[in-house]
């Protein structure tokens, strides 16, 4: 039973903040204490993974491929860390920002809920539960998007649901017809049988159904008009959760299935997918320089991020793929980071449009440094996390000689700069429009505690240490790429290979 209490921690905890519903402080302390446990137990769970490489539990004692397993390597142990790390942080935020009302229809349960629906995502290791926990994340996030019921949050809700129901769709449908051709969904298993028909087109065709399936979850080209419609529409405590860790997990599971399972695929794939990341890349980050809302700039600067990690998975080296686990490993907490601070200076100033924002840095220096720091991450400049994982990205596009990959790397990452500085100069250092004077005073008669900072300084930090510590993480990530590429550890962790009759290496990456 060591994989089982990343699930049952945060579901015992929501139930226990149901029992006090009308206690809003007892639920404050619940989730964060809930949260924390957790945390503490991922970190646990981590340093085993440094020495055993792969945890694997059978539910119900039922060994795969017959059984529910739950499997935890590198790239899984990372994944619940960053999911726990983002949670604490923004549960504190949320103690001293969240309005009575959010607290009254379910936030805290429903947060806890989603937190166990994305530890399961990260260590099922079958196609048909990633499926329900999937649905489990899709309740979760329908309620906190609309749970305070105006108008733009059930608009932006019924955008999100619509698409992602569709993408539920597909992807059962493809579960179906792989159960129907291989007679599993163990993922290991899977791969075993997926290996040796690798040449069959209807492998191929439910390959790309699962990617589109994933793709609408990422927000990538074209299926992303969900994430800028939706993410600014609910209280901001609910868009850090949003921005930091829904979308990973489309690209969690492309890393987990496409690659793991149906690899290699013919090469004209991953040049369709290429070009389809650059262009969500560059749309993107077109999409956030035009925006005058601090969270639609963030919102639209997501899709061009995610647009970073897709290009990892194309590529289709170690490096690469480091790259691209590093990648979401460093966005959670920046973007995060990046929310909070919109939140604070909407909370301090009445407005989330940066025309109508000015004079922060004169006003509030902490605030000031905190999105300043985070801003250098998100572009990637020396020394920050953002700058190892372009590095590598770049590394690798040019150990494949994917100079317009490259190019386009580079190019984002200097708008990503411009539309940084443009909310730096309009909300920190230019000063406060005369007409907005009057009511950010009245607006500032809203206590302020200095509490509400240090969520926001927890996730600048982790982007610190990232950068930091960028030998360490590197090889990190290039180890947790390799339990994807290099399948035999894996498929001996889960299945009983001695009633295989097989040579293993042939599942080795090409």
């Amino acid at each position: 039973m060591l994989i089982t209490p990343l699930i049952c921690i945060p579901l015992l905890g929501a139930a226990v903040t149901l029992i006090f519903y009308k206690e809003k402080n007892i639920q404050q302390w619940i989730s964060s204490i809930t949260i924390a446990v957790h945390l503490f137990y991922a970190f646990a769970i981590f340093n085993m993974v440094q020495v055993q490489n792969i945890l694997v539990e059978y539910l119900g004692g039922w060994a795969a491929p017959v059984g529910i397993t739950l499997v935890v390597d590198k790239l899984s142990a990372l994944m619940v860390i960053m999911t726990s790390i983002v949670m604490l942080a923004v549960n504190i935020y949320s103690r001293l920002a969240t309005d009575a009302k959010l607290e009254s229809q379910g936030y805290f349960p429903v947060v806890l809920a989603l937190l166990a629906g994305l530890s399961g995502t990260f260590v099922t290791g079958d196609l048909f539960n990633l499926y329900v926990w999937f649905e489990v994340i899709l309740m979760s996030s329908f309620v906190l998007l609309s749970v305070k019921g105006s108008r733009e949050q059930l608009e932006g809700g019924i955008k999100y649901v619509a698409l992602n129901l569709f993408s539920s769709v597909i992807f059962l449908c493809a579960a179906g017809l792989i159960y129907g051709l291989f007679g599993t969904l163990n993922l290991a298993d899977l791969s075993v049988k997926v290996a040796e028909n690798i040449e069959d087109p209807r492998v191929h065709t439910f390959a790309l159904m699962l990617w589109i399936a994933f793709a609408i979850k990422a927000a990538i080209f074209p299926f992303y008009s969900w994430l800028p419609s939706s993410y600014h529409t609910p209280p901001i405590a609910v868009g850090a959760i949003f921005a930091g860790l829904l979308t990973k997990v489309g690209i969690y599971s492309m890393i987990r299935v496409f690659l793991f399972v149906f690899n290699p695929l013919p090469d004209w794939i991953y040049t369709l997918l290429i070009v389809i990341s650059l262009i969500t890349m560059v749309s993107g980050v077109l999409g956030a320089y035009v925006q005058t809302d601090f969270r639609r700039i963030l919102a639209f600067s997501s899709v061009s991020q995610v647009g970073f990690m897709m290009l990892g998975i194309s590529l289709r080296t170690d490096w690469a793929l480091a790259a691209t686990i590093l990648f979401i490993f460093h966005h959670a907490f920046v973007k995060s980071g990046l929310f909070i601070t919109a939140g604070i200076c909407e909370y301090a100033y009445g407005t989330f449009d940066i025309r109508k924002l000015g004079g922060v840095l004169e006003k509030d220096v902490f605030i000031s440094i905190i999105f300043f720091m985070l801003g250098l991450c998100l572009v990637g400049v020396p020394f920050s996390s953002g700058f190892l994982v372009k590095i590598l990205l770049i590394k690798a596009a040019i150990e494949t000689s994917s100079w317009v990959s490259t190019g386009v790397i580079i190019m984002v990452s200097f708008m990503t700069l411009l539309y940084t500085v443009k909310i730096w100069t309009e909300v920190f250092w230019n000063a406060l429009p005369d007409e907005e004077e009057l009511k950010a005073e009245k607006i500032k008669e809203r206590e302020m505690s200095s509490m509400m900072y240090i969520p926001a300084a927890i996730l600048l930090l982790a982007g610190i240490i990232i950068g930091l510590n960028s030998n360490y993480f590197a090889e990190y990530g290039r180890e947790a790429a390799k339990n994807i590429y290099y399948k035999s550890d894996y498929i001996n962790s889960v299945l009983d290979t001695s009633k295989y009759k097989k040579d293993y290496n042939f599942l080795e990456a090409k």
